[in-house]
């Protein structure tokens, strides 16, 4: 057993535990080793003035991935190399992308810049030397950059203008060898603690499903991109906290049986391309979900387990009858994820038990998957409310049927009663509009600052209709391609 966490920041080896280990990397790298070109701004992962790179040995070959380092503690960091503004510059000079940024006007208070640089440092790390940036490209990678003074015209600018057989590739700049001491990937527990916390890294799910139940409040941790701003913004610390993130059981992904399998320390990036090819629907929702700085950390499971009534992957989730792996001190089980909602915040959980995994059922023939998110901006935003639909036509007859709410009750919701009302009925306008009356029978929002109880069942109603006229179009296109594959 460890009780030390170990890494590099540009290129120079450190080890820390007790009170430093329990510290975000932003304030680690500022106050500890006065790398003050990182900087602090929102402490909750949304504007990216504190991006850092962070890489990580996979197979052998040291991995390099923006993050948060806001909301990225240190304890989360053995085994990484963190590479700040400071450290990506060429000796005494600027590169290229630096260069860039002076010459194309691409900063102007400055405050947002240094992640910004690390970010576009990142992606053109991934650019082989015959590709040139695109500007579609640079806009997705810089996400989750705000840039407060709106200078994103200089910013894109000068990405375009940055020939990448000029950026030198992190591995060259600090080549592996001069970084052996992390290479080494096998996981050894570590248990680090101070005055009011604990830090338990277990080695294997046995080890810690025996933590769980000894520490029957402990917090699972994954990602930590919620807890850890409620631990900045609320001073909320849990008293315990259970790593999984390096657990190699829970970081698989595999299609089996008509399932998707989606292991519990397999982050939302890693994911995306299952689901690019399997859910359209659920990808797009996901290119709007977050930015890569947090879907680089934030996993799938950990979206389930925080249990938010405007979680947005739980509608998904829901409307395909996900089952959700659960294992205890002495019972594995799976349970479908709309029983696993008891209340606000409130799972149909044992003390003991730790959530591994998902598993979610592919799209049958003829079925359609259809997503929708209000919220008060398109990225990156917490919804208002959401909505979920699933259905099956044969002849413009609703075979089946499926509708889930998010954003209208302590949890996500099933809709029963609207489903029973439209299920086997011909698919008009007028049964879509009928069955929205119902939902007033079936829901009772709450008023917050995002929007009155009017306001969210007024959505509910609409968007059924907007479902049926999204539907209807899609059928009159499919009837229409029939009709002129026919007449050839």
């Amino acid at each position: 057993m460890r009780n030390f966490i170990k890494f590099y920041v540009n290129g120079s080896y450190y080890q820390v535990n007790c009170d430093n280990a329990f510290k975000p990397l932003s304030q680690f790298l500022r106050e500890n080793l006065y790398l003050t070109g990182t900087k602090e701004v929102c402490c909750e992962g949304d504007c990216g003035a504190c991006t850092v790179l962070v890489g990580k040995s996979n197979g052998g070959e040291i991995l390099y991935k923006p993050l948060n380092s806001c909301i990225l503690y240190v304890y989360q960091l053995d085994n990484t190399h963190i590479l700040t503004i400071e450290g990506i510059k060429y000796s005494e000079n600027l590169n290229p992308i630096q260069k860039s940024i002076v010459k194309n006007n691409g900063t102007q208070c400055g405050y947002c810049t240094p992640g910004v640089i690390n970010t576009l440092y990142s992606y053109f790390n991934n650019l082989s030397v015959a590709e040139r940036p695109e500007e579609n490209q640079v806009k997705k990678a810089l996400t989750g950059n705000l840039c407060r003074c709106t200078g994103y015209e200089g910013i894109i600018r000068s990405a375009l203008d940055v020939k990448p057989c000029d950026v030198k590739k992190i591995n060259m700049l600090y080549p592996q060898e001069s970084l052996e001491k992390i290479l080494d990937e096998k996981i050894e527990t570590i248990e680090i603690s101070n005055e009011n916390q604990k830090y338990i890294k277990p080695s294997s799910l046995e080890e810690a499903i025996n933590e769980k139940t000894k520490n029957t409040q402990a917090k699972i941790l994954a990602g930590g991109t919620d807890i850890h701003v409620l631990s900045n913004k609320k001073d909320i610390k849990p008293e315990v906290i259970i790593d999984i993130s390096d657990l190699k059981e829970l970081k698989t992904i595999d299609i089996k049986n008509d399932f998707i399998n989606i292991g519990a320390a397999v982050t939302i990036a890693e994911s995306e391309k299952v689901f690019g090819h399997y859910f359209a629907e659920f990808y797009t929702l996901l290119e709007y979900y977050a930015s890569p700085q947090i879907k680089n950390v934030a996993t799938l499971v950990g979206n389930i387990a925080n249990a938010s009534p405007v979680g947005d992957s739980i509608p998904f989730l829901m409307i395909m009858d996900a089952f959700v792996e659960v294992i205890g001190k002495n019972e594995k089980r799976e349970i479908n994820i709309n029983n696993l909602y008891k209340g606000y915040k409130t799972l149909d959980l044992s003390s003991d038990e730790i959530i591994t995994g998902v598993k979610i059922p592919l799209l049958k023939q003829n079925e359609t998957l259809k997503l929708y998110k209000v919220s008060k901006r398109k990225h990156l935003d917490i919804s208002t409310f959401s909505a979920a639909f699933k259905i099956k036509l044969e002849n413009n007859i609703i075979q089946d049927f499926s509708f889930v709410l998010g954003g209208v009750a302590a949890y996500t919701i099933k809709m029963k009663k609207v489903e029973e009302f439209i299920k086997d009925k011909e698919a008009t306008e007028d049964v879509f509009v009928c069955a929205g009356k119902i939902i007033e029978e079936e829901i009772v929002p709450l008023s917050d600052v995002r929007g009155s109880k009017e306001y969210r069942i007024d959505l509910a109603k609409n968007i059924l209709k907007k479902f049926y006229l999204d539907i209807q179009q899609n059928y009159d296109q499919s009837e229409a391609a029939l009709t002129d594959k026919e007449l050839s």
